[in-house]
């Protein structure tokens, strides 16, 4: 959760995202595209690999990403 990327806005257009993304409840991360936090807001289900570090993701680590993880806590499961 600590190392996750982000770019600036321009990104979407090379990846071929559309810019109707770039919005707070969508890729948008302070001003910049981080795709990590576009997964967890659009998967159906996220996973890990264990229930101990479903505990932590769903802290978030810390990171100012935890809100993403912590907001989809009901789709979060750990195997």
């Amino acid at each position: 959760m600590g190392y996750h990327g982000q770019f600036t806005r321009d990104v979407l257009d090379r990846i071929g995202l559309p810019q109707c993304l770039f919005h707070p409840a969508g890729i948008e991360f302070y001003g910049s595209v981080n795709l990590l936090k576009g997964g967890l807001v659009f998967s159906d289900y996220l996973t890990t690999v264990s229930r101990s570090m479903r505990k932590r993701f769903n802290r978030g680590y810390g990171t100012r990403a935890g809100w993403s993880a912590r907001s989809r806590a009901d789709r979060l499961v750990g195997i």
